[in-house]
């Protein structure tokens, strides 16, 4: 197993930025500001796709059919699509906007989303990502969010934690050869409803990277890759390519539960149509300790046929249970059970008090 890399350790808390300025240290810690989009920003194809993307995803979670409406539509509606539009928009860093727009991804692009020091220390609310360089020269991407980003981005880089929380992300991370986190937006302080602002924008962020099961890609990106909207932007529900081939995804909950869902209630989710063999892999894993726990359920769909032999972990149980109950059945049969180097221990003590008894002792004479 591949330990994190030089990208991933500790010393690489220190290689981010702050939308182009030199990003804040740990004695000041300013919080950041929204930046406004620049005339030709606004106008790339990164822009519209993105903005044709949270807007569907806006509009979807107003409607009364969807299940989040309850949670989300008052507060859509009380600040008004395209005034949300607008805001969270403004929240994504610049070099997001510039990794997004190179024509083929690769993990040394992502690497310049955050290419200074300072960026992963700071202690407040944010978005980020993170790559993943697997053993198999795969890369895959991991979008989360935290309150915290100095703190969070510890746990992901320390082995106990990850040994104890275990998921499909540090199932990735611990098959990997190299990785690197990048800061996709910072959320200021004072916003109101936060957590409904943070779970929109790592969803607009997982959607953007593709990094959902295809199943939610299907679900919540809007058009398909020959339609475009009102903005002629041309969005497509295939994961990305880069030029290490297919990007794969490693979130699997929707960021929309965060914090309103209690985890036991939050839906199922059937991976067994993912076509990445990491995340085959990492169902075999977990059906197999499913079967070590003696059938604790998971939070995801295992029903894939030919990923445990039950019949031969039938066949072990059955052995085992005859040979205790053979024991079982002797001990009642025969009484009280003595093993047999009790008996011949005391045999022997019989025969030498016997023989010591024989020998007569002094004799007169």
């Amino acid at each position: 197993m591949a330990t994190v890399s030089v990208a991933s350790s500790t010393s690489a808390l220190s290689h981010q930025d702050l939308s182009g300025q030199r990003p804040p240290t740990m004695t000041t810690q300013p919080q950041p500001q929204p930046q406004p989009q620049s005339q030709s920003q606004s106008q790339s194809p990164a822009y519209l796709e993105t903005h044709a993307i949270l807007t569907h995803l806006l509009t979807t979670l107003q409607s009364p059919t969807c299940p989040y409406h309850k949670h989300y539509s008052p507060w859509i509606t009380h600040h008004t699509i395209p005034t949300l539009t607008t805001t969270l928009l403004s929240l994504i860093r610049a070099p997001v906007w510039t990794f997004l727009s190179t024509p083929l991804w690769s993990l040394d692009a992502l690497k310049q989303i955050s290419p200074y020091p300072g960026d992963l220390r700071y202690e407040g609310r944010a978005i980020y990502l993170n790559g993943i360089l697997g053993l198999d020269k795969r890369l895959r991407v991991y979008v989360g969010q935290t309150m915290c980003l100095r703190q969070r981005v510890g746990q992901h880089l320390n082995f106990r934690y990850r040994r104890d929380n275990g998921g499909l992300h540090y199932f990735g991370l611990e098959r990997s050869a190299w990785n690197v986190f990048a800061v996709l937006c910072f959320v200021p302080m004072g916003m109101e409803e936060v957590v409904l602002t943070m779970n929109v924008l790592e969803m607009l962020m997982c959607l953007v990277f593709r990094s959902l099961p295809v199943e939610k890609l299907r679900e919540w990106l809007p058009l398909s890759e020959d339609e475009v909207d009102e903005t002629g932007a041309v969005v497509s529900q295939k994961r990305r390519k880069s030029r290490e081939g297919v990007v794969g995804g490693l979130n699997i909950a929707s960021p929309l539960d965060q914090g309103l869902i209690s985890f036991k209630d939050q839906p199922f989710v059937d991976l067994s149509g993912e076509e990445d063999e990491l995340v085959q892999e990492w169902l075999r894993e977990l059906e197999r300790k499913r079967g070590e726990r003696g059938g604790v359920s998971e939070k995801v769909l295992l029903e894939k046929k030919g990923v445990v032999d039950r019949e031969k972990v039938e066949a072990r149980k059955k052995a085992y249970a005859e040979k205790a109950r053979g024991y079982n059945m002797h001990i009642e049969k025969d009484g009280v059970f003595v093993p047999h180097w009790v008996l011949l221990g005391a045999a022997a003590v019989v025969v030498g008090w016997g023989l010591f008894r024989s020998s007569g002792g002094p004799r007169r004479l």
